[in-house]
């Protein structure tokens, strides 16, 4: 999806990640095999179980220390589908510790954050008429949203772009693909501060 971003063609581009992080965390392998002009096929190995594999992944999931004390309000300002659907899957794994609001556009993720004054914001840097970095700017500049906890979700990995919105105010800066334990552990860091 390099430089695909904004083509006709939908999807994230993270399905392949994501489906090698799934495999490698079930003990499995994956891999590609491409041919110009041919296609590419693609594999995947996966051991066999006596059925406790599931019970040991659930087991080993990284405890949210500050959830504990109540169940958290996130919010998630984003515009794409398929990653509001992603982030609904994973927040639906820990419905016991975390309550989800989405908004698609910028606006209604504002009035939601005034309105809800959920404990954390997850905000795509991103947005159709109005940047991650200006909706930052209007949530701080309000009395009851200045403090909330502000994760920038962005598929802009280069650096000089996560310095300039950790300058700007956001609290924590993930790239996406979002690796679940990077992502529970910034909650914990977010609402630790």
């Amino acid at each position: 999806r390099l430089n695909a971003a904004q083509s006709d063609i939908p999807g994230t581009g993270i399905g392949l990640a994501i489906t090698k992080s799934l495999i490698e965390n079930m003990g499995g392998e994956t891999g590609v095999e491409s041919h110009v002009g041919v296609g590419s096929t693609f594999w995947l190995t996966l051991p066999i179980t006596n059925g406790d594999a599931h019970q040991t992944m659930v087991k080993e999931a990284a405890p949210i220390k500050s959830a504990a004390k109540h169940r958290v309000t996130v919010l998630y300002i984003e515009d794409n589908p398929d990653n509001l659907k992603l982030m609904t899957m994973l927040i639906e794994r820990y419905k016991d510790r975390f309550e989800l609001l989405t908004a698609e556009e910028p606006e209604k993720g504002l009035s939601l954050a005034y309105t809800q004054l959920p404990d954390v914001i997850l905000l795509d840097m991103k947005l159709p008429g109005m940047d991650g970095l200006e909706v930052l700017r209007r949530l701080r500049h309000v009395d009851q949203t200045r403090n909330i906890p502000v994760i920038a979700l962005s598929a802009n990995a280069m650096p000089q772009i996560r310095d300039e919105a950790i300058k700007a105010g956001i609290d924590d800066y993930l790239t996406k693909p979002i690796a679940v334990e990077a992502f529970l552990a910034s909650i914990d860091k977010v609402l630790d501060q």
